[in-house]
């Protein structure tokens, strides 16, 4: 409908079709008809700035949001089921669109979100969160910038990805971990006696805080030099062996890129393929966000903390291409795709991190 008194932010637009910024003049937005609407919701029209927050959907893309842009004089209302949020100061265009759906925000509203077919997510729990930025203007905007520049680089390496996807000549084969992998871990027991720490060294146990983004972090470890390494047969890591954290953060993944180096710590599993599957493109696979979404988020614990047993980690349904060659080729693009993203975000310097609570409508 082109006609109406108003425009309509709808929030099943926002979940599938609006991305971090929703410009109001280049989409076309759904328009409210009836004028006790609009007089209804007078003191509530969108503002450039403004974020409207999806809070019901059937998974767990409960939370995604968009920043509104392009206002001048028209009259913008968010629909039902949405959360409407104006900042109490000035921020950078861009910069809370995309704070707001990162992966590292959203994660932190998952164990926010209520209900089994529909999941929503409360204003009231929305509120309690927070978020850092920097306090330069200038420092927000250019994040912004990069990041739209990034979104930009990342579609264009998906669809190179997706094509690669396409061309397969073989359907794929959906496979349980365990039926291509030893999966296993260390009981705190097998681990602490027998090793000894020390603040330097060579050998390091790999941790769960070694583990993010699909990196070995090895700017806080654990030495082990001084340890009966007779005993630690088992925790021994190799190359191509998958790190997988399963309690806590759970969801990290890395691959070992070298021998003799690094041993497994407890609360990491690790994730050895016993089939020709490509291990790169296994833990690729794995920490893709569909991944999460659909295979670990349902299977997490919590009781007490996040965790997942190592049943469940066996469980994990992973789609694989019968030619190994495909493998590569996916994985090699993820790959590739890995070293931009860290190359773009080195260029990032974020300042002094203030905390902030948002206003809601």
């Amino acid at each position: 409908m082109e006609n109406g008194v108003a425009k309509n932010v709808h929030y099943g637009d926002i979940l599938v079709k609006f991305g971090e910024i929703l410009d109001v003049k280049k989409e076309l937005l759904p328009m409210i008809v009836d004028e006790l609407v609009l007089a209804k919701y007078r003191d509530s029209f969108l503002q450039n700035g403004d974020i409207v927050i999806a809070d019901t959907a059937e998974d767990e893309t409960v939370g995604k949001c968009s920043e509104i842009a392009g206002v001048s004089d028209e009259k913008i209302i968010a629909g039902l089921h949405t959360i409407p949020c104006r900042p109490l100061f000035n921020f950078a265009s861009g910069y809370l669109g995309y704070y707001l759906n990162s992966d590292d925000y959203h994660r932190r509203l998952l164990p926010l979100m209520q209900g089994i077919k529909v999941t929503s997510i409360s204003k009231s729990a929305l509120q309690d969160t927070k978020i850092q930025y920097p306090k330069s203007l200038e420092e927000q905007e250019q994040i912004g910038t990069y990041l739209r520049w990034l979104g930009h680089l990342i579609t264009l390496h998906q669809r190179k990805c997706r094509d690669l996807r396409k061309k397969r000549l073989y359907a794929w084969e959906q496979r349980k971990l365990g039926e291509i992998a030893d999966v296993t871990k260390l009981a705190g027991f097998e681990f602490t006696e027998h090793v000894v720490y020390s603040d330097e060294g060579n050998v390091i146990a790999i941790r769960g805080l070694n583990i993010k983004n699909g990196q070995l972090v090895l700017d806080d470890v654990k030495y082990i030099d001084d340890s009966n390494f007779s005993k630690l047969n088992r925790s021994k890591l190799y190359i191509n062996d998958i790190m997988f954290t399963y309690v806590g953060t759970v969801g990290e993944v890395a691959i070992i890129k070298e021998n003799d180096r690094f041993y497994l710590a407890p609360n990491v599993s690790r994730i050895r393929i016993e089939s020709d599957d490509s291990p790169e493109y296994i833990s690729q696979y794995m920490r893709t966000e569909q991944f999460y979404k659909k295979i670990i988020f349902p299977l997490i614990a919590t009781s007490s903390q996040p965790a997942l047993s190592m049943e469940n980690i066996r469980k994990f349904i992973i789609c694989i291409p019968p030619n190994k060659e495909e493998q590569s080729e996916i994985a090699g693009c993820l790959s590739q795709l890995d070293h931009l993203i860290t190359l773009h975000q080195r260029k990032l310097f974020y300042g002094k991190n203030t905390v902030y609570h948002m206003k809601f409508h």
